[in-house]
């Protein structure tokens, strides 16, 4: 299936009084990196939990509905209490491919392999996610979110605690999804990130633009 490009029309959203973004219109285009950009506060993660439909905005819409899209936040501590290892984790990212009914197939877990291998962490596939370091732990989130069959790729400061050979790696792999027709956001204050997009969205807190 052809990976479709998503239309933001007119997209509001406050936290109580606070308003977060007010009136957004943009495009996200299919086999294009887009980076959001902007100082904290101006609605980067809630723009992307919004198009993830993990949170309902308060007016406009996002068209067509992303199905199943990716999303890697910044929050991840509740893997801790889990007793999951490297291996396990990333192949989570595969479920969407695999029926609840039936065991992971060989291709589903070669995906997962590849992409433990693409990220360095295969000497620790066997690791508890709870003992990596912070770094070592990104890592295994961004192979679970880039292994996952999404047409639509939502990234919060993917390259947070990551080192500058594995920021590259990171760029390397972004690339790769949207050379493949997919439709790749970050939110990023990454200068390697923000360099190597092909679109720049800036936002600014309402209150700023007025």
């Amino acid at each position: 299936m052809t990976a479709t490009g998503y239309t933001v029309r007119g997209l509001s959203f406050s936290y109580g009084a606070t308003t977060v973004l007010e009136n957004l219109t943009t495009t996200l285009q299919p086999g294009a990196v887009t980076a959001l950009v902007g100082a904290n506060g101006t609605g980067k993660s809630t723009l992307l939990e919004l198009i993830a439909g993990v949170r309902t905005p308060d007016a406009g819409e996002i068209t067509p509905r992303p199905r199943r899209p990716a999303l890697l936040t910044q929050r991840s501590e509740h893997i801790d209490g889990l007793p999951l290892t490297v291996r396990d984790c990333v192949r989570i990212g595969t479920f969407g491919q695999v029926p609840c009914w039936r065991p992971m197939a060989r291709r589903e877990r070669r995906a997962a392999e590849e992409m433990i291998e693409r990220v360095g962490m295969t000497p620790l596939r066997e690791s508890r996610m709870r003992d990596l370091s912070g770094g070592q732990r990104q890592r295994v989130l961004i192979a679970q979110t880039l292994v996952q069959p999404a047409d639509l790729y939502l990234l919060d400061e993917p390259s947070t605690a990551l080192d500058a050979g594995t920021r590259e790696l990171l760029c390397t792999l972004l690339r790769e999804h949207a050379d493949a027709g997919k439709t790749v956001v970050v939110a990023s204050h990454d200068r390697d990130e923000i360099r190597f997009a092909d679109t720049v969205i800036e936002l600014a807190s309402p209150s700023m633009s007025r």
